[in-house]
């Protein structure tokens, strides 16, 4: 098992479709609960004054926001050492180099317009995060896009991404 958090396409079919603007959405998957769908506001003026006060009153008793059960768990180590599947936007083909993909899935290039799918190590991302942000360059988790082209139908699609 692994956790990190990355953008992600979803489609139609998934509750997280309808997530827009301030709102946040979040889907967890439980091995005796199977899978549940959180919904609320996450930003915007009220709901992140509230947020940083708590965070503020927290700092000042000291507190510390934990995971009861990571402690209590013996099996549980830290590690970026994983392999994920992403989309990567990117303009500079350089950037596909440095970041020293495993394998590429599918590969697209147009005039302004390029992207990859394929496995890459987590690490790599995280030793590349300035890399990718100077390049304006964009990533998504893609373990969902089976069969799904991600290609512009015509010019202006690019722009949606």
């Amino acid at each position: 098992m692994a956790l990190f958090v990355l953008p992600k396409f979803v489609d139609q079919t998934e509750f997280l479709y309808n997530v827009e603007y301030e709102y946040n959405g979040v889907i967890v998957q439980a091995a005796f609960a199977d899978q549940q769908f959180f919904f609320g506001k996450g930003a915007g003026g009220h709901p992140t004054g509230s947020a940083v006060l708590s965070d503020i009153a927290a700092l000042r008793y000291d507190y510390q926001y934990e995971y009861k059960k990571a402690k209590s768990s013996k099996d549980l180590n830290f590690t970026n050492d994983i392999e994920i599947n992403i989309y990567l936007r990117y303009q500079d083909d350089a950037l596909v180099d440095v970041l020293e993909f495993e394998n590429i899935h599918e590969r697209y290039y147009s005039g302004g317009y390029k992207f990859v799918i394929g496995k890459i190590n987590l690490q790599k991302l995280i030793d590349n995060q300035h890399r990718i942000s100077a390049d304006k360059a964009f990533i998504a988790f893609a373990d969902q896009l089976k069969g799904v082209s991600l290609a512009p139908a015509k010019k202006q699609a690019a722009e949606v991404f």
